[in-house]
């Protein structure tokens, strides 16, 4: 998804167990976000957690977040170093634990979706 916002925020984040946590707090400062917030930092929480976990990336690398104001609505995305083959899908709910930040994404997101590109990028949007 190509985008022709304003960017409000760029972080490149270590690619470990603290950047969901880093990504919330980076996000919460936002007072143009206050609207979605709670959706906003849920969803950047979930995108960062699927990053650091499906990846292959190590923690001396990083992932980027990224978040946008576009007319109407709040972009935010994740880029990874993409080295897993995996394509980001929504898992059906089959009992089992995991699965379920991408179920998290698609209720709250008015769309979403991936590209590759240097990279995996997953991004979600927000109406504002």
């Amino acid at each position: 998804m190509s985008s022709q916002g304003s960017e409000l925020l760029r972080r490149y984040l270590p690619c470990d167990a603290s950047a969901p946590r880093l990504a919330r707090q980076a996000l919460a400062a936002l007072e143009l976000i206050k609207p979605v917030r709670d959706d906003a930092l849920l969803i950047a929480s979930e995108l960062v957690t699927n990053a650091v976990r499906h990846s292959g990336c190590d923690p001396s690398e990083a992932v980027e977040v990224v978040a946008e104001t576009l007319p109407g609505a709040l972009l935010i995305a994740v880029t990874d170093p993409g080295r897993s083959d995996r394509v980001p899908m929504v898992k059906p709910d089959v009992g089992r634990p995991g699965g379920v930040g991408l179920r998290v994404v698609d209720a709250l997101a008015r769309r979403w979706g991936s590209e590759r590109c240097e990279g995996l990028r997953v991004w979600a949007e927000l109406p504002l």
